[in-house]
C-alpha cells in the first residue's frame, strides 16, 4: 500500500472519528443537561419536602409536648407546664415560639378567670383578656365544652387553632369533677391556651428550617427565594443572603442564609412568574360532623413521620393484617388506625375561623426560573464542545495539509528517482553488453581482464537491479501491473533467488547456510516476484551484516491466525537495530541512522517495495531486530487450499 494511500486512510478514518465523536459528545451534553435538570428539581422537590415535615414536625412537638396528662393534678400545674415549657425549648430549638402559655378557669365563681405561667418566677399569675385573644374567648364562650361536661381521651387531645389570635387551645380536665357515664370520660374544667409569637416565628424559625433543608440537600449551586402564600396571596417572602453581594441588614435580619425579603413589592411582582416548585402545607379539608357542630371549618395534618408508622404497625397489629393484605384488608388497617388515634389521645389540629384557608410554600429559582438556569447551562456546554470541535477540526485539517504535503513529496522522489533510473537504463545495457564480451574474451584472455570483466558484469547486474526496483516503484499502484500468481514451491524460489545472489554473498565473504524444507506446502505467488523479495532481504542482510560476516536461508511450515502458513527467512549476525528502528524500515526511503549506516549504498526502497509485492500476494513481511546480535527477515505466506 502506498504511502499516499496510508495517509487518505488515515485522515479518512480520523474525520470519521472525529464526527463520531462530535455527536457522542452533543448527545452526552444533552444527556448531562438532562440529567442535571432533574437533580437540581430533585433536590428541589427534596428541600421543600423536608421543610413541610420539618413544621409538621414542629407542630406535633409542641401540641404532643402540651398534653393533657397532668392536668388531672391541678395542685402541680405549674411545676407540670414549667417542665413541659423547658422540654419544648430544648427539643424544639425555638422555644420563644410560644409566647405566653394561660389557663381559662371555667369552674370558679369569677368571670373570665383567666391566668399565666410566669416561666420567670416560677409561678401562676392572674391575667387579662388582650385585644389579640377576643376570638379565643368568644369560641370557647360560644362553641366550647360547658364547665363539668364529661370528654373521652381524644377530645382532649383535640386542638383548636385560632389564626386571627395566633394561638391554639385545648380544654382542660380535673380528675376530681364528678365521672360521667363512662370511667374514661374526665370533666372539662378550662382551657389550656398557647399564645404563639408572630415576629419570632416569621423573623426566625421559617428562616432556619429553610436553611437546614436547602443546604443540607443536593440542591448545588442554585438558589431559591421561598414564599409563603395564604390563600393564594403573598403572605412572607424568603430570599438567599449572600455576604458579598447583598448590602448590610440590620443586626438579627440575617438568620443562616435566608432573611425576611425587604421588599415586598419585588416579591409581589416575582409571582407573576410561575414557581419552580409547590407544595401545600395545609389546604381546604373537611372535618367530622361533631367538630363543624362546635365552629370548625379545617382540619390541619399534624402527624410526623415516625409517630404515624409506629400508629399504622400498631394498627396493622391490632387487626392481624399480614405484610401481603390486599387492598380491602388494607382500608380495614386504616380504619383501625383511625380507631386507635382517637383512643390514644394523640394530637389532632383544627382551625376556627370564619373560612377554610390554603397555605403554601413556593420556591422559585433567583433571577429566572429553573428551567431557564438549566438552559443557559446546557448552552454553555453546547458552546464550549463546538468551540473543542472547532479546534479539533483546524488541528486534523493541518495534520491532512501536512500529510498531503508529505504524500506529495514522497510521489515526487519517486517520479525523480523513476526518471534518473530511465536515464540510466541505456548506459547500463550498454555496460552489460560490453562486460559480457569481456566475460566471453572479445578483449582478451588474459587472467586480470576475465576478472575486471566478471566484476562489471556483477555490479552491472546489481545496478541494474536497483533501476529496476525504483522504476517497479513508480507503477506499483497502477491497474495494469499485474501479477502472475501461480502454484510455487517456496523452497525452491530461495534456492534460486539465493544462486542470484550468491556471487555478492561469497564476495563479501559472508559464511552461508541455507535449511530449505522439502516437501512444504504450496503457495499461491508470483515466481519473479517472490524471487526479488528473497533477494531484497539476502541483500539487506550482506549490507548490514557485516560484524557477522554470516547468513542463513531457512523455509519452514507453521501455524498461523488462520490456517497455516509457509515461511522464508533470512538471518544475519549484524549490528541490528532498535525495536523503534525496526518498525520504520518499510517506511519510502527510511534509512537507519548512524554512520555505519550512511555509507551502505542504497535507495530506502528496497523493503517497501518487497512488503508491497508480498502483500499483493496476500502474505506479509516482518523484520525483527535485536541490537548487536543481528536481525531477522521473515515472509509469510498462506498454504494454499
Amino acid at each position: 500500500m502506498s504511502y499516499r494511500k496510508q495517509m487518505a486512510i488515515w485522515i479518512g478514518g480520523s474525520c470519521l472519528l472525529l464526527a463520531l465523536t462530535g455527536t457522542m459528545q452533543f448527545v452526552w451534553i444533552g444527556h448531562v443537561g438532562d440529567a442535571q435538570q432533574h437533580l437540581a428539581r430533585d433536590a428541589l422537590i427534596e428541600s421543600i419536602t423536608l421543610v413541610r415535615h420539618d413544621f409538621r414536625n414542629k407542630l406535633w412537638l409542641l401540641l404532643t409536648t402540651f398534653k393533657a396528662d397532668a392536668d388531672l393534678d391541678r395542685e402541680h400545674r405549674m411545676e407540670y407546664y414549667l417542665q413541659r415549657y423547658y422540654s419544648w425549648h430544648e427539643l424544639s430549638l425555638h422555644g420563644p415560639a410560644v409566647k405566653r402559655i394561660l389557663f381559662y378557669d371555667l369552674t370558679t365563681e369569677a368571670v373570665d378567670d383567666l391566668t399565666a405561667l410566669d416561666v420567670d418566677a416560677k409561678s401562676i399569675e392572674r391575667a387579662t383578656w388582650d385585644e389579640d385573644l377576643a376570638s379565643v374567648r368568644r369560641y370557647v364562650s360560644e362553641s366550647g365544652f360547658e364547665p363539668g361536661r364529661g370528654i373521652s381521651p381524644a377530645q382532649r387531645a383535640t386542638w383548636i387553632l385560632h389564626p386571627s389570635a395566633m394561638a391554639v387551645s385545648r380544654p382542660i380536665v380535673s380528675e376530681d369533677a364528678k365521672l360521667p357515664r363512662h370511667p374514661r370520660m374526665r370533666a372539662v374544667t378550662g382551657y389550656l391556651i398557647l399564645q404563639l409569637d408572630p415576629d419570632f416565628i416569621r423573623d426566625r424559625l421559617i428562616p432556619n428550617v429553610l436553611q437546614d433543608h436547602f443546604s443540607s440537600s443536593s440542591v448545588g449551586d442554585a438558589q431559591y427565594a421561598v414564599t409563603i402564600s395564604l390563600d393564594d396571596e403573598y403572605f412572607y417572602a424568603y430570599e438567599p443572603f449572600v455576604k458579598a453581594e447583598d448590602p448590610p441588614k440590620p443586626p438579627g435580619s440575617e438568620i443562616n442564609g435566608f432573611s425576611l425579603s425587604s421588599q415586598p413589592e419585588r416579591a409581589s411582582a416575582d409571582r407573576a412568574r410561575p414557581p419552580d416548585r409547590r407544595y401545600p402545607l395545609f389546604r381546604p379539608s373537611g372535618v367530622p360532623e361533631t367538630m363543624a357542630r362546635r365552629g370548625v371549618v379545617q382540619a390541619v395534618i399534624v402527624d410526623s413521620r415516625a409517630a404515624r408508622m409506629r400508629m399504622d404497625e400498631a394498627a396493622l397489629g391490632r387487626s392481624g393484617l399480614p405484610p401481603t393484605a390486599d387492598r380491602d384488608s388494607a382500608s380495614e388497617g386504616a380504619e383501625s388506625t383511625k380507631v386507635l388515634r382517637q383512643a390514644s389521645g394523640l394530637p389532632r389540629l383544627f382551625v376556627a375561623a370564619g373560612q377554610q384557608h390554603r397555605l403554601a410554600l413556593e420556591a422559585r429559582h433567583v433571577g429566572s426560573s429553573l428551567n431557564a438556569v438549566m438552559h443557559r447551562k446546557y448552552s454553555r456546554l453546547l458552546a464550549l464542545g463546538m468551540v473543542v470541535l472547532v479546534l479539533l477540526t483546524l488541528a486534523m485539517a493541518m495534520i491532512a495539509t501536512t500529510g498531503s504535503r508529505a504524500a506529495q513529496r514522497a510521489e515526487d522522489r519517486m517520479a525523480a528517482a523513476t526518471s534518473q533510473a530511465h536515464q540510466l537504463r541505456t548506459p547500463l545495457a550498454v555496460i552489460l553488453v560490453l562486460a559480457e564480451s569481456m566475460v566471453q574474451g572479445t578483449l582478451g584472455r588474459s587472467e586480470k581482464a576475465l576478472q575486471y570483466g566478471w566484476l562489471i558484469r556483477d555490479y552491472g547486474r546489481r545496478l541494474s537491479g536497483i533501476v529496476d526496483r525504483a522504476t517497479h516503484a513508480s507503477t506499483i499502484d497502477s491497474h495494469w501491473n499485474r501479477l502472475s500468481l501461480a502454484m510455487l514451491d517456496v523452497s525452491q524460489i530461495a534456492r534460486d533467488a539465493l544462486e542470484d545472489v550468491r556471487p555478492l554473498i561469497e564476495g563479501a565473504g559472508f559464511e552461508l547456510e541455507s535449511s530449505l524444507a522439502e516437501g512444504l506446502p504450496t503457495v499461491r505467488a508470483d515466481a519473479k516476484a517472490l524471487q526479488q523479495c528473497v533477494g531484497e532481504l539476502l541483500s539487506n542482510a550482506v549490507k548490514y551484516g557485516q560484524q557477522g560476516l554470516w547468513v542463513r536461508v531457512a523455509t519452514c511450515e507453521a501455524p498461523a491466525a488462520r490456517g497455516r502458513e509457509v515461511r522464508i527467512q533470512v538471518h544475519d549476525r549484524g549490528s541490528g537495530m532498535a525495536k523503534r528502528e525496526a518498525s520504520k524500515v518499510f517506511e519510502p526511503y527510511y534509512r537507519v541512522p548512524g554512520d555505519s549506516a550512511a555509507l551502505i549504498p542504497g535507495s530506502g526502497l528496497g523493503l517497501t517495495l518487497a512488503r508491497e509485492m508480498v502483500e499483493r500476494m496476500e502474505g506479509r513481511l516482518t523484520v525483527e531486530s535485536q541490537e548487536g546480535r543481528g536481525s531477522v527477515g521473515t515472509i509469510h505466506l498462506p498454504v494454499a487450499t
